[in-house]
């Protein structure tokens, strides 16, 4: 959205968030209850068809009332004008300053930072929660993130993105200003009581009429909502995701539950959907879609070892026509899970620039077990546009510096920085999958039977960083 236009849209919010305050409030009324607070979040959650996330309520009122404080006379109710300046701050067009606000709401910790969050943007609770451990353990090894806030700005940059969607949603939408409207009815109904019996008969039969009637329609009918929820608007235009694994079947069903084969790292990783295993859970999924900013909720099956055999033609075949992202997933036996994501897909142009390397600097690679981290390319950011910008902005603003400089790692200009995706299964050339580095010293390597591979922990293409429990890896069956 042109800046003119954000500026509008953020006119028109500020003008709605203080008509909700009002209506909220009422006649005479500078303070807003605890009770109508969590009344007003429970009915947008239902009008959102969510579950509702309590703590998160309970979490932020104490927020909000510990920082207006000095302009609230009690410990049961917070002012107008403290309410407005939460609400803004977690819209804030500074990334750092709505970071803070979300994650000072969401939780005391990552655990409990990220299930809120999950809780509050898909609208149910996690099922696993093991993605989310793993996606932690991953901050005291980057040494450029000391705390919670500045690793999930870096790592997960649309987080704060969307979940102030959701915060826009709460206090500054369609939905927000009828729940508070009806609030506002149902309270002035509540000041007034029923009319006198003296009232009612000096009514005329056609004013009487229209008073009963209404006051019915009151009691049972609630007025439809037209409901757009964040997760619907943030993800309408993002490309569907093919994901294919090679160790495991994976489905197309969306709403599997989990289920755990072994006490290996990862294995709690592994959804189950009827006889077959998927190896990305819901959870991991939407850590994925904050990640990469794709829609990994909904993916299509391509290639599975277990359906379609370890075979290099095959896949390269069931690939060869699918121009959509797509997500190589690989797991080792003892458990350490890894990925490689091709932004355009697996087939190679014809006017493939480095011999038979191909791709964008939307591509890069995914440690999933034993710990959460993504190895973006050093270009990130030359090729990308959309909402990537808004991702870019947000890591700048919580490391400093540009999200290719992650780790130290200068942004690549040398050819070998350009090979993100290697395919080939003709000879003559050297056969098999590869992400990064050159021919001879790909960073990640899949050989034609798709049981063996190598990496390597950098490379001038990815930032650097071990994906594979050694440098020589086997896949698991």
């Amino acid at each position: 959205m042109p800046p003119d236009g954000e500026a509008r849209e953020r006119k028109r919010q500020r003008a709605r968030l203080h008509t909700v305050v009002q209506l909220l409030l009422g006649e005479g009324d500078s303070d807003l209850t605890r009770c109508q607070f969590v009344s007003h979040l429970e009915a947008v959650w239902r009008s959102s068809n969510l579950q509702g996330c309590p703590e998160v309520a309970d979490s932020w009122w104490h927020l909000v009332l510990a920082e207006g404080a000095s302009s609230s006379s009690s410990n049961d109710s917070i002012s107008s004008k403290s309410l407005v300046a939460a609400v803004e701050a977690c819209n804030s067009s500074d990334a750092a300053i709505r970071t803070d606000w979300l994650w000072r709401v969401l939780g005391p910790g990552p655990m409990q930072t990220l299930t809120a969050a999950f809780t509050l943007d898909t609208g149910a609770p996690p099922s696993n929660v093991e993605p989310f451990r793993l996606a932690t353990a991953a901050i005291s090894a980057d040494a450029d993130s000391n705390t919670f806030a500045s690793w999930s700005a870096r790592t997960l940059p649309l987080l704060s993105h969307v979940l102030s969607t959701r915060v826009v949603h709460w206090f500054a939408s369609g939905d927000a200003m009828e729940a508070a409207r009806q609030a506002a009815e149902e309270r002035a109904r509540q000041r007034s009581g029923p009319p006198s019996l003296e009232k009612l008969l000096s009514l005329g039969p056609d004013t009487l009429r229209q008073w009963l009637r209404s006051s019915s329609s009151r009691e049972v009918v609630t007025k439809p909502v037209t409901v757009t929820t964040a997760r619907e608007s943030e993800w309408s235009v993002a490309p569907a995701i093919e994901t294919f694994g090679f160790d495991t079947v994976v489905d197309a069903a969306r709403d599997s539950t989990c289920a755990s084969s072994s006490d290996d790292v990862g294995s709690e990783n592994v959804e189950q959907f009827g006889s077959d295993k998927l190896l990305l859970c819901r959870e991991w999924r939407w850590l994925l879609s904050l990640a990469l900013d794709v829609d990994f909720l909904g993916f299509s099956r391509l290639f599975s070892s277990n359906l379609h055999g370890r075979s290099l033609h095959m896949l390269t075949q069931r690939t060869a026509l699918y121009r959509g992202g797509t997500l190589v997933v690989l797991r080792e036996p003892s458990g350490a899970t890894f990925a490689g994501f091709a932004a355009n897909g697996l087939l190679v142009p014809r006017d493939a620039a480095h011999g038979l390397f191909f791709g964008n600097d939307g591509c890069c690679l995914v440690r999933l077990a034993p710990a959460f981290q993504v190895f973006r390319a050093k270009t990130y950011g030359a090729d990308s546009c959309g909402r990537a910008a808004v991702a870019a902005s947000a890591v700048t603003a919580a490391s400093g510096g540009p999200l290719g400089s992650i780790g130290g790692s200068p942004r690549a200009t040398s050819t070998t920085g350009r090979n993100f995706v290697y395919l080939n299964n003709k000879r003559g050339v050297r056969r098999g999958l590869g992400f990064g580095g050159s021919l001879s010293s790909p960073r990640l390597w899949l050989d034609p039977s798709l049981e063996h591979g190598t990496c390597s922990s950098a490379c001038e293409t990815y930032v650097d960083g071990l994906l594979a429990s050694d440098t020589h890896f086997h896949v698991d069956r």
